[in-house]
């Protein structure tokens, strides 16, 4: 079992946990779903962000911080789908940034098949 001291070194090395939005409560993105959560093969990102499409990043970090998983998603495109197939069990975090400024962030989690 990891322990908190680590969980919260590994989230501030990775910057998702404790990385600020510049959104305010009035602009921020509304309507972003993440699911299945816990996930198997796949999970899917639904989203009402508009973006630039060359400075927007999808990163996705394994409790190591390692990236595990990292995109440009298409502008326009508010449906996102990531195949987890190779991704081992376990936590791992995400984060939608444009222009280095984050814009959603979270946890998901991989069952075991």
């Amino acid at each position: 079992m990891l322990q908190s001291s680590s969980l919260n070194e590994l989230q501030d090395k990775i910057g998702v946990c404790q990385a600020q939005s510049t959104f305010s409560e009035t602009n921020k993105p509304s309507n972003f779903t993440v699911f299945p959560n816990p996930f198997s093969d796949y999970f899917e990102i639904k989203h009402e962000i508009k973006f630039s499409e060359k400075n927007s990043v999808l990163k996705i970090f394994n409790m190591n911080g390692s990236l595990a998983y990292s995109c440009n998603p298409v502008s326009g495109n508010r449906h996102i789908v990531v195949n987890t197939q190779n991704f081992d069990t376990g936590i791992y975090f995400f984060m939608l940034s444009n222009k280095g400024i984050i814009l959603e962030k979270g946890s998901i989690v991989k069952n075991p098949k």
